[in-house]
């Protein structure tokens, strides 16, 4: 059958076709161009850090600290962290107290020295030998 279409067309595969290799590697050298675009612009995203690591490491200055982003991010992330663990602290505390002074005043005892508890629930203090 193939020697029938090959002497009915005339028709004789001799390779690829130059066209197709052609379009081969151009779709080739636009990946590797592509490629190297994408690591250009990963150097260009690292390269305010790394200049300033390179000239923190060679320029000292006596007593002087540099602002830079990591360190101002820690300083911030410390100061946050030490607030949140007073706040906590704050709280516990004053839920300590308020459960205190909630079992107090159901067992009956006075919360507010020198008062009395009626018949009704009100506290009531003497002023001056007066209620």
């Amino acid at each position: 059958l193939l020697l029938q279409a090959v002497h009915f067309t005339g028709m004789v595969a001799k390779g690829v076709p130059s066209n197709v290799r052609i379009l081969s590697r151009i779709d080739s050298l636009e990946e590797s161009r592509e490629a190297g675009a994408q690591q250009i612009l990963a150097r260009l995203d690292r390269l305010p850090e790394d200049m300033t690591q390179s000239m923190l490491d060679r320029i000292q200055v006596s007593g002087a600290h540099p602002l830079i982003e990591p360190r101002v991010q820690s300083m911030i992330s410390s100061a946050v962290d030490g607030l949140r663990d007073a706040l906590m602290a704050e709280i516990r505390s004053m839920r300590e107290h308020n459960s205190r002074l909630e079992q107090e005043i159901a067992q009956g005892d006075s919360p507010w020295p020198g008062g009395t508890r009626g018949i009704d629930g009100y506290m009531s203090w003497t002023w001056g030998g007066r209620i």
